[in-house]
């Protein structure tokens, strides 16, 4: 996948207790060479660390949000300031509540582009395996959905050098 210019990033927490505790600052001279060592032997791009905590936005470079089983609606959403915004959704209704079509999905991609602008950070599918338009070929959600972050990037850069007078459209 990252061949094809798919970023490959690892997730790591959740919800549950005791998934992002060994990652505080007492122990970070013995946990952090760990998950650095596995992000350079796996070539990841990068890694999510999910700590479901409130946490001050000043210390947030990437903001995941989950748009789906019941977590909030990409359509669109005014609540994250912090610089980037990733947006998660399902790539199946078979993984779970809060599915979205892709050409709706994508469509609405464009009120955080047009908010964030260059700062959108993406699109992150939650589940691989079974992504649609074909779940035998989930690559083809990947690709979908490059090609269409790859539309709006050169849309917006179109409209700051004022080759376009609308600059969300696809």
């Amino acid at each position: 996948m990252q061949a094809q210019g798919i970023k490959v990033i690892d997730m790591l927490g959740g919800l549950a207790p005791g998934t992002y505790t060994l990652l505080t600052p007492a122990n970070f001279d013995t946990y952090y060479p760990i998950l650095r060592d596995y992000i350079a032997e796996f070539h990841l791009d990068g890694m999510d660390l999910d700590v479901e905590l409130a946490a001050p936005m000043s210390i947030i470079a990437w903001y995941n949000a989950q748009f789906y089983s019941g977590f909030g609606s990409i359509f669109p959403d005014n609540r994250y300031t912090t610089p980037t915004v990733v947006a998660s959704v399902l790539t199946s209704p078979d993984s779970g509540n809060g599915y979205v079509d892709i050409d709706e999905f994508i469509s609405s991609a464009q009120a955080p582009s047009a908010k964030y602008g260059l700062n959108f950070g993406g699109i992150n599918g939650w589940e691989y395996f079974n992504s649609l338009p074909d779940s035998t070929q989930p690559q083809l959600w990947a690709q979908e959905i490059k090609d269409a972050m790859a539309n709006l990037t050169a849309a917006k850069r179109e409209f700051e050098a004022g080759k376009r007078s609308e600059a969300w459209a696809l």
